[in-house]
This record gives C-alpha cells, sequence and structure tokens, in this order.
C-alpha cells in the first residue's frame, strides 16, 4: 500500500508579507495607537474623515499628528484651499505627502 503526502504550501505570516498596511482615518487618538503597531507601515487621511471625526482646525489636526508620527509617511489629502498648510508642513521635512485630487 502506497501513501501519498501532499503538503499544501504554507500561508505566510503577516510579518512576511510584502504589501504595506496603511491605516486610513482621522481620529488621532487611534492614529497614535496603530502607530505602536510595527505593522502599520503608514497612515493616510483626507477632508472627508477629519470633518467625520470632528477636527475643526486642519492645520493643527496635521501638525499634531505629523510631531508624533514622525518615522512613517503620511499622506494628507487635502482641498484646495488647505494646500499651504500642508505644503508648509512638507517643505518643513516632515514625512508628509500632500495630494491634490483631481475635479
Amino acid at each position: 500500500m502506497t501513501v501519498e503526502t501532499r503538503l499544501e504550501p504554507r500561508a505566510k505570516s503577516v510579518t512576511e508579507l510584502t504589501v504595506k498596511l496603511f491605516a486610513d482615518g482621522a481620529d488621532a487618538a487611534g492614529m497614535r495607537e496603530l502607530y505602536r503597531n510595527p505593522l502599520i507601515r503608514g497612515f493616510t487621511t483626507n477632508p472627508t474623515l477629519m470633518r467625520k471625526a470632528g477636527v475643526t482646525d486642519y492645520r493643527v489636526f496635521a501638525r499634531d499628528i505629523l510631531q508624533v508620527i514622525t518615522d512613517r509617511p503620511i499622506s494628507c489629502q487635502h482641498c484646495r484651499m488647505l494646500l499651504p498648510h500642508t505644503c508648509q508642513y512638507s517643505l518643513a521635512g516632515l514625512p508628509t505627502l500632500v495630494e491634490t485630487p483631481y475635479q
């Protein structure tokens, strides 16, 4: 009698994946909590998420988050009226990607 053994490919662990996980949101406390997770490789936010999270001053929110999250990319989508503020942070050497949505 012959027993055939077929090995299934081993599933990769989360740390072996080649994808990068980015957290999307505008809750500052939640972003700080996720920042402690080394699997989260960066963050994204936008004016709609900030408005839903109760952010009333985009500049203050962006500055505060950029001072806490210093070693991972942050993508801050903006409305055209906010561009001068986000450029200030980008030019200050903080890790920010400023996105301009097409309209």
